[in-house]
């Protein structure tokens, strides 16, 4: 969730306040309202805590201050895992195991706890209601893994560009848009297709409805906001045309972003390549997109301090408004869906490698061995067993003769029990 490492050293160090952990969870992609204990009261937050424990799709997360439930510590986070409405307490799932296992505690206690002033922020604490975002398909675009080339360009965006950014001695964004499109894997084109993928119309030649002419409306103002982003000037001065169905280097062939985006905005019919309407997410916006949802992480590694830190800024969701922060957030989890998809394809064909190998072993010991080596083997493990049996045995005798010394027990012979 974190965008670099320096970021979470930083929070580990001083810890994190309640506005930042709303800032980050958003940044994560999750829906969040947040409330401050003196923006609400504690019926509301009551009200709050029945919903979220009788739902699946909400949870709640308390900001408090450990003094005020008489355990050591100073501010926490920790979310409400259940309600008793006979006694009025709230389950506390404190996330600190090692310091508190889930314990109940009074609302109202809790309330208090949390109705206290951080000292850092001078600001009060509170609770957040977090829950999946309401809006699950993008309006611009969408990753899908119709392809089999998605594996290597998961693996490219993911993998390869945040190593060649901090192999390479990179000076400015040209270096950086350079190295993303010089050499990227077979079939990224197709993969970009997939990105510009947006939901067509069921029926063709069929007059636009007015939910239609809204989306339209609503997909066009997201564009203009993606035209709008520090980043896409850069994308667009890079590409090496002055048209805007510009052919992009390192895709190969007579493929380009913009014949491919065309073709999806005119629901499959053949492009105009003399028509670049506004609505229209030629290869500049797509590029500029796919740059906004590569992971922060990604730009960690370029060693120059100021352009790394120019990058920060250009790709902050902070500098984005709501509509782009959320297409962005929605493309960014489908890209870790699809990582983390591509990791569990890895991880089980490696342990059907493995299982194949011993599998491979077994039968070639069992096939090179002779009835001779069988009947060897059969014995040593008879004699084996024997030499643990007589082990066991002297070492049961030499305990009840301990016994025998240490303890007022009956004078029954050793050879009665049979040792």
């Amino acid at each position: 969730m974190l965008g670099c490492p320096k970021e979470l050293k930083k929070i580990k160090a001083e810890g994190i306040s309640f506005g930042n952990a709303v800032h980050w969870a958003r940044r994560a992609g999750a829906e969040v309202e947040a409330f401050q204990t003196s923006q609400t009261d504690v019926d509301f937050f009551r009200q709050s805590v029945k919903k979220c424990c009788s739902s699946d799709n909400c949870h709640l997360v308390s900001s408090y201050h450990r003094a005020g439930l008489e355990q050591t510590g100073a501010g926490h986070f920790s979310p409400i895992g259940g309600y008793h409405a006979g006694s009025d307490m709230v389950l506390i799932l404190d996330v600190a195991r090692f310091k508190y296992r889930p314990h109940w505690v009074p609302l109202t206690l809790l309330w208090e706890a949390m109705d206290t002033v951080n000292k850092t922020t001078g600001q009060r604490r509170g609770f957040m209601l977090i829950s999946k975002p309401k809006r699950d398909a993008g309006m611009l675009y969408t990753l899908s893994r119709k392809n089999e080339s998605w594996v290597g360009v998961v693996k490219y965006l993911m993998d390869d560009v945040p190593h060649l950014l901090k192999s390479k001695d990179v000076k400015d964004i040209n270096g950086i848009l350079g190295i993303l499109l010089a050499s990227p894997p077979s079939g990224f084109g197709k993969f970009i297709q997939s990105v510009a993928e947006v939901k067509r119309e069921q029926e063709c030649g069929i007059g636009i409805s007015e939910e239609e002419k809204q989306r339209l409306a609503s997909r066009e103002e997201l564009l203009k906001q993606v035209r709008d982003t520090g980043f896409f000037e850069y994308v667009v001065n890079f590409l090496p045309s002055t048209s805007c169905c510009s052919r992009v280097p390192g895709f190969g062939g007579s493929e380009n972003l913009d014949e491919i985006a065309a073709s999806v905005c005119s629901h499959g019919a053949e492009p105009d390549p003399n028509n670049c309407s506004s609505t229209q997410p030629v290869g500049s916006n797509i590029l500029t997109v796919l740059l906004l949802m590569l992971s922060p992480e990604t730009w960690c590694g370029i060693k120059d301090e100021k352009l790394r830190e120019e990058v920060r800024s250009l790709v902050s969701m902070d500098s984005l408004p709501a509509m782009l922060q959320r297409e962005v957030l929605h493309l960014r989890r489908q890209l870790y869906d699809l990582k983390k998809r591509e990791e569990n394809m890895a991880n089980m064909a490696n342990m059907a490698k493995r299982k194949s190998a011993v599998a491979q072993k077994k039968s070639a010991f069992a096939h090179g061995l002779s009835p001779q080596n069988w009947i060897v083997i059969a014995i040593i493990s008879a004699f084996i067993a024997q030499f643990l049996s007589r082990n066991i045995r002297r070492n049961i005798r030499r305990d009840l003769l301990l016994l025998r010394r240490n303890l007022p027990l009956p004078m029954v012979s050793l050879r009665e029990t049979g040792l």
